[in-house]
């Protein structure tokens, strides 16, 4: 009998381990999880705009924030958790939105908060006009950039009246000389 209760209490221990790793890859990361994975999802996150901080490996809360932003961006349950439909949307889907609108989105939140939505939509066609200068970068992003400074914009999270002006002005204006 004794014999018997070992092995049963053996199987217990030999099996955790393939359900912590089985949870994992079903679960994914969340907060306070840290390893590569956790810095690809950073590195991508910022790669699309959605994550402002350094890539550390570390799921902080800042990274919990984006991921749900993405997720919400996404039409994805908004867990803050990167589970395997976020992670498969994350990397082998396209972008939420082509980076040139979510830069124009994050301007317009940032130089417009508090603003009404026609005010937003001013600010967005303002800066686009700005491209027909001469003198201006070639690029909608180096404006951006020239205009409102990186650091700035890594923080500036554009709620969703942003994000629609920017998709008006960019619908509205062509961009081709």
């Amino acid at each position: 009998m004794g014999e018997k209760r070992r092995k049963l209490t053996a199987v217990p221990a030999l099996i955790m381990p393939v359900i912590l790793i089985f949870t994992f890859l079903v679960n994914g990361a969340a907060l306070g999880e840290s390893g590569h994975e956790v810095r690809c999802v950073q590195e991508r996150l910022s790669a699309l705009g959605y994550f402002g901080g350094r890539a550390d490996g570390l799921f902080s809360p800042e990274l919990t924030n984006a991921v749900r932003s993405f997720q919400h961006d996404r039409g994805l349950p908004g867990s803050g958790s990167t589970d395997s439909l976020t992670l498969g949307t994350l990397f082998e889907g396209p972008p939420p939105e082509d980076s040139a609108q979510k830069l124009l989105a994050k301007y317009i939140a940032l130089k417009s908060a508090g603003k009404p939505y026609w005010e937003k939509l001013a600010c967005g066609k303002a800066l686009l006009g700005k491209l027909k200068n001469a003198e201006s970068p070639d690029t909608l992003s180096a404006l951006i950039l020239r205009e409102a400074g990186a650091a700035k914009l890594l923080r500036a999270g554009p709620d969703s009246a942003a994000r629609q002006a920017a998709a008006e002005c960019l619908a509205s204006v062509s961009l081709l000389p």
